[in-house]
């Protein structure tokens, strides 16, 4: 049975950097550690180093709130605010943005993030930028295409950013970068259901897990390899892993893994016609996001279960679900965000244009100073060796002109001589 489900793509990958961790226990530590970190060094005199700690645990903490606290989120986010303009850390204005993007994200505002991750992608490689700061950057407006169907623009943004991820010490970022191709070859919604290639890319994940410092990419990564064990006919190890994920998940409250988990168990029930286990795991994956306040993931949930009930021949249900998810999408903007991104690249391929022209219009003017001088050199060249050969000239004229002087003194000499003697 081909599934027509909206799956969910990129679930527990992309709600590990896009939701960041639930403000939990486990997570307290963290934002004690942030506010003390600030409370050392705020009354110092300003600083490069004083603001750039600032800065950065002040973002720091707009993660840690977002999606859970909207206002103290802001709050941080106008704290970076207030050093645009007012400090040298060269990281600022990326930063900003990035906080701004990530605060539209959750909000559904979809076409305000991407204007705002692009611009923290400019502001980042104005200076050079070339750590996790841009990194995280191009993969958030990455899954920004992605959720409004620009897939192909949306590994493009992957791929730009894959050689700096590379290098980074820290394997975080290319552990997601890698964890989405392998999404992009696994999950229906693609087109491309090569379960071969995306376990290829889920065991390089795999490798990298000693060297990653987000605990989900375990869970994650397990759901990942369970999913596509289970396409291949592997079940004994889809249950492996599967557990693995499960188990991660629940120990570490790591909600969205669980959703993800619940929906590819939901999916492959479906596919065995068990439509009752079916509809079981789609209402406790919805359940999950509902929890959370995360509409994008919600939306997905309800498309989910609006499908499967369908299929089931519960029409009633699937009317009252296909409302929801209608309701959802109205206010995701998804469209927009296509329109905002093909601005963006008719102003970047204009960009570009302008500035082939203005190259080729440098390139004339500077054939042009090259001629100019190039003539002045050997107009200079040429009086220089006019004025040369006057004076060679002159210097060989003076030395006959001596010398006829000499032979007219000697003639002279030669007829008084003469007359002398005739006398």
């Amino acid at each position: 049975m081909k599934l027509r489900f909206l799956v969910p793509v990129f679930m527990a990958l992309y709600c590990v950097i896009v939701t960041g961790d639930v403000v939990a226990q486990t997570d307290q530590e963290y934002i004690d550690r942030a506010l003390e970190d600030i409370s050392k060094v705020i009354d110092n005199p300003q600083s490069i180093e004083r603001d750039s700690i600032l800065i950065y645990n002040y973002y720091f903490l707009s993660e840690k709130y977002r999606g859970r606290d909207e206002d103290t989120t802001k709050e941080y986010i106008s704290r970076i605010d207030a050093f645009r303009g007012q400090t040298e850390w060269p990281k600022v204005e990326g930063l900003y943005y990035r906080a701004v993007g990530r605060l539209f994200d959750q909000q559904g505002r979809f076409p305000d993030a991407l204007d705002a991750y692009s611009h923290a992608i400019e502001a980042f490689e104005a200076v050079g930028d070339q750590t996790q700061y841009i990194c995280y950057v191009y993969i958030y407006k990455a899954f920004v295409l992605l959720n409004t169907g620009l897939y192909k623009e949306c590994e493009a943004q992957l791929k730009i950013i894959e050689p700096v991820a590379e290098k980074l010490e820290n394997k975080d970022c290319l552990a997601y970068i890698l964890d989405a191709y392998g999404d992009l070859n696994y999950y229906p919604a693609f087109g491309r259901m090569d379960y071969e290639k995306a376990l290829e890319y889920y065991l390089e994940v795999e490798k990298l897990l000693p060297y990653v410092t987000r605990k989900r990419f375990v869970a994650d990564n397990a759901n990942g390899l369970a999913g596509v064990y289970l396409r291949l006919g592997m079940e004994e190890r889809a249950t492996y892993y599967r557990d693995i994920a499960l188990k991660e998940a629940e120990k570490h409250g790591f909600r969205y893994v669980t959703f993800a988990v619940y929906s590819d168990l939901a999916d492959a029930y479906v596919e065995a016609g068990n439509f009752e286990d079916a509809i079981r795991y789609r209402l406790l994956a919805r359940d999950y996001v509902s929890e959370d306040g995360w509409i994008l993931m919600e939306s997905r949930a309800e498309n989910n279960l609006a499908w499967t009930y369908k299929l089931a021949g519960d029409y009633q249900n699937a009317l009252a679900h296909f409302e929801r998810f209608w309701e959802i999408e109205d206010s995701l903007s998804r469209f927009q965000v296509q329109q905002r991104y093909a601005e963006l690249q008719t102003k970047y391929e204009s960009g570009k244009k302008d500035l082939e022209i203005q190259n080729l219009k440098a390139d004339k003017l500077r054939w042009l100073r090259n001629l100019l001088f190039g003539l002045l050199f050997f107009g200079v060249a040429f009086v220089i060796y006019n004025i040369r050969m006057n004076d060679k000239l002159i210097n060989q004229n003076a030395e006959l002109q001596s010398k006829n002087d000499e032979i007219s003194a000697a003639l002279m000499q030669g007829r008084n001589i003469e007359r002398k003697r005739m006398a």
